[in-house]
Parts: C-alpha cells; structure tokens; sequence
C-alpha cells in the first residue's frame, strides 16, 4: 500500500516527477491506484485554464468539471511494475498531488500503520467527487452543494470506488455515504468536509484509534 500527499511549487514550463515502484503480482490479488493533481488557486483568481498537464501511463483518465484538477483511477495490470506521473505547468503555480495505489492482500499491513493515510485517501476521494460536479473544495472544509447524493453518485460511479474498498475494505463505502449525509445540513445546502468528518469513518473502520 502507498498513498502520499504533496505539494509542489513550479515555475511556467517546470515539470515535477514521480516514480511509485508497485509490488510483484500476487495470484487472485487486485491493485488499483488512485491520482489527484489539482492547480492551487489563489484567493480571487478565476483560472480560465487549467494551467498544467499531466500523465500517468497505465491508470485511466477520469472526466471532472474543474479545469484545475485531473483525476486518474482504476486498476492496475499485472504488467505495470511503477507508476509514473508527470506534471507540466503551463504557468507558474503551486500544484497539490496525492497518489495512492492499494492492494486488497496487503490491506490488513495497511491497517497497522493507521493514519494519517486514510484521512487524506478520504480526503482526496471527497475532493474528486466534488470536482466532477465542478465544484472546488475550499481551504475551510465547508463546501455548498445543492444534493449531497449527487455527490456521492458522481464518486461512487467512478473507479475511485475500486480504490477505496481495496484499501479501507468493503465497508467504507458504507461508512462514507453515513458520514458525509451526516455532515450536510439540508436547510443551509452546507457540506462540512472536516478532520473530524475523517476521523469519524476511519475510526468506524476500525483504521483510527
């Protein structure tokens, strides 16, 4: 198991690299990995381009609404002994990365190591969720949606799911729909996507003390 969060600075036409060695194949196994790149947009600024490329060969590419953030998501083949993403600025940024790929046989080594990996593996799901609704997550956690199933149906219709369950088990799912339902508040159409909205799922699945 391996997910990891970053965050890059790059001048106009830098380029960051990143080379994640996946295990040999295990019989009757399932690798998927999941990628979030997203341009950081400063406070007041209305990008009207994404503003970087990116590639990551071998993992499907995943339709989204925000011209700042490409996804990437679904299983891996046996055939792939890396992976390797590339990112390009068009122009000068900071650029916030996560990148995770999960195994369904090495899930219960993934349980011992607790967080801060789940959270941020949540974190980042929610986050591409929203951006397939071309809806930004603010820095404050608290997002407005008109439905949050629809939210939860743009996610759950996505490879980002195969993700999810090799790495928190058949379970979270479950406790992801309960979670967020219970963070927004129907009358103010307010989602809270806070720590402790994390917390409280991974601490259901048994992954945080």
């Amino acid at each position: 198991m391996f997910v990891t969060g970053t965050l890059v600075e790059l001048e106009e036409g830098g380029r960051f690299d990143m080379m994640i060695p996946l295990p040999r194949p295990i019989a009757d196994d399932h690798c998927s990995a999941f990628v979030l790149v997203e341009r950081v947009v400063e406070s007041g600024e209305a990008p009207a381009e994404a503003g970087f490329t990116a590639e990551l060969p071998g993992v499907k590419p995943l339709a989204t609404e925000l011209r700042t953030m490409q996804l990437f998501a679904g299983s891996v083949s046996d055939d792939l002994d890396a992976l390797m993403l590339s990112v390009v600025a068009q122009v000068r940024g900071r650029f916030r990365i996560f990148v995770g790929w999960a195994s369904r046989r090495l899930r219960e080594v993934w349980a011992k190591l607790r967080c801060p990996g789940c959270r941020m593996a949540l974190k980042a799901a929610l986050k591409a969720g929203l951006g397939m609704l071309g809806v930004p997550l603010p820095e404050g956690g608290e997002v407005m949606i008109d439905s949050v199933d629809r939210l939860l149906d743009a996610l759950l219709q996505s490879e980002i799911v195969e993700f999810l369950s090799d790495l928190l088990g058949e379970h979270a799912l479950d406790a992801l729909r309960d979670a967020v339902h219970g963070a927004f508040d129907p009358v103010s159409k307010a989602l809270r996507l806070l720590d402790e909205l994390f917390f409280a799922i991974c601490a259901r699945l048994g992954l945080c003390p």
